[in-house]
């Protein structure tokens, strides 16, 4: 689905009776001025639908709202659509009922009314298109609106409440358009925003069902996703989405990061970061994946999310488990590392596989600041073996800030609309990517083949084609062979220091069970009970 389709109906659209000016003037004056509580609730229900509306009111609203309060409602019913609410909408519309007013404004044509079963039927621009009655409904209902539902969400200063996520990660998703696709790093960013966004809402919010939509930078088209299952145990929160529309995309299994009191506790686990509850759970997780497999998959996460992501790539690449999957890929955000016996079992999980005849593709992808201490925490990161090939890439982050900052340096996204965010600390980063196996080796082979040719008839057969000359292609093996080497030298450098190695272990032994330490957590990770108010 491009990505100008989404705010765009089908061209062969037929005209639909449009909803009373009165009631669409009024709509717009409450959304600029705000009004009554009781007025905003009846003038939504008749849009929305009552069932809609209740589900996203917030307890305690005062009897006048201000503009604030009425966006924030607005936005509070987009986000918490399902796929049984568009289903719901299709089916009225192919009935010819429009009495919720949203859909007076849903050109879907009477071919596509009359052909599909189910809005899931929809092509992937009309099934967008009904999605953004609720996600975006200004627009829709007047085209000419300067600024969407997600952009008001942030003009006003909602876009931390975790009501509104999904409504804002639509808005970013299509912000991500403007942004330039050609920068290496630009890959990076549809996943940071559903690992720190999209991960991060409240447990109590989440329904089956959900919708969300990301960018595929390889094809320029935005991907809708359905809310399979979701994974709530001690402080273990992921949340499993598969593509409504299915062909080559892949699943996406998303890990929430220190966010409670048992995701904290978590963090001071003894044996690993997050090892013991994981580890508790992890035939459960494997259970929940069996729908996938054979598929593509992507888990991301952040933070302690990250490091879940981590250990769910070892569990899904034991040669003994059931579950093969044709590619796995990890997008790992600001992760503490891992524990020796979690490195290890992936070490001994990649020199089995070394061995198989149908291997899957994986890649490591990781994104973090030098200075953040959490990162340097537990002995290593996941990375490449010298049985398996497994492609890696690290965007390291660097600001003149030092550790004292890890609070900006864990918490701040690195991306803003698609791009990496100078502005923020000053920050900049290097980006290292590993080449590939197959480069080398036909970079290898081809110099071989050149050093065997004659020069003569290297040169006459230049006159018609193009040919490589031996010293470009040794200079080209060369810088090759040097990427591998900055590569490896990342890898392997030393992980942490002393100092923040025992800092955080006695931490963790001298604190596991005590009340202070949440609150001394908290603060490293940037997670207050300031934020939390702010957020509902």
């Amino acid at each position: 689905m491009d990505i100008e389709a989404i705010n765009s109906s089908a061209a062969s659209a037929e005209s639909i009776p449009e909803c009373s000016p009165d009631l669409v003037t009024e709509f717009k004056e409450t959304l600029q001025n705000g009004g009554d509580k009781k007025q905003i609730i009846a003038l939504f229900s008749k849009f929305f639908g009552e069932a809609l509306v209740s589900r996203a009111l917030p307890k305690g609203l005062p009897d006048q709202l201000d503009r604030k309060a009425a966006i924030k409602l607005l936005g509070a019913i987009g986000s918490l659509v399902t796929i049984d609410d568009i289903h719901a909408a299709f089916n009225e519309l192919k009935n010819g009922n429009r009495e919720r007013r949203i859909l007076e404004f849903a050109r879907l044509s009477y071919w596509e009314l009359w052909w599909a079963k189910s809005a899931a039927d929809l092509p992937s621009e009309s099934f967008g298109y009904l999605l953004d009655l609720f996600r975006n409904p200004l627009q829709a209902i007047d085209s000419e609106t300067p600024r969407s539902l997600g952009a008001e969400i942030e003009q006003n200063g909602l876009k931390k409440i975790d009501v509104l996520s999904y409504t804002y990660h639509d808005y970013l998703t299509k912000e991500l358009s403007k942004s330039d696709p050609l920068r290496p790093e630009f890959y990076l960013a549809p996943h940071e925003l559903l690992a720190r966004k999209i991960a991060y809402l409240d447990p109590p919010l989440i329904r089956s069902g959900m919708l969300f939509r990301t960018f595929d930078p390889e094809s320029k088209q935005v991907i809708t996703y359905v809310l399979k299952e979701s994974l709530q145990y001690k402080g273990l929160h992921g949340y499993l989405f598969e593509p409504l529309h299915g062909g080559n995309h892949p699943a996406q299994l998303i890990f929430r990061g220190t966010d409670c009191k048992e995701s904290t506790y978590r963090d001071l686990d003894p044996t690993g970061i997050g090892k013991k509850v994981f580890d508790e759970h992890a035939k459960e997780l494997k259970s929940k994946l069996t729908t996938m497999n054979g598929k593509h998959l992507v888990i991301s996460g952040h933070s302690l999310g990250a490091v879940d992501a981590q250990r769910t790539a070892v569990l899904l690449t034991d040669p003994n488990s059931p579950l093969k999957f044709s590619s796995i890929k990890v997008f790992a955000f600001c992760s503490p590392k891992l524990d020796h016996a979690t490195v290890s079992q992936w070490e001994e999980n990649l020199k089995s596989l070394g061995s198989k005849k149908t291997k899957p593709y994986i890649e490591l992808n990781f994104a973090y600041h030098e200075s953040d201490i959490i990162t340097l925490t537990e002995h290593a990161s996941l990375a490449s073996s010298p049985h398996y090939y497994v492609h890696r890439n690290y965007l390291v982050v660097k600001s003149n800030s030092g550790y004292m900052n890890t609070k900006l340096h864990h918490i701040e996204p690195f991306f803003k609309h698609g791009q990496f965010d100078f502005e923020v600390d000053n920050r900049t980063f290097s980006f290292i990517q590993s080449a590939s196996e197959e480069e080398l080796v036909a970079c290898e082979e081809m110099l071989k083949a050149a050093q065997n040719t004659a020069p003569w008839y290297r040169n006459l057969k230049s006159y018609f084609i193009q040919v490589d000359h031996p010293e470009e292609i040794e200079k080209r093996l060369q810088q090759l062979q040097e990427k591998k080497e900055q590569l490896e030298q990342h890898q392997n450098e030393k992980n942490g220091s002393w100092l923040v190695w025992s800092a955080h272990h006695a931490v963790r032994y001298t604190l596991h069970l005590r009340a202070i330490a949440s609150p001394i957590f908290r603060w490293i990770a940037g997670i207050t009970e300031k934020q939390k108010e702010e957020q509902t």
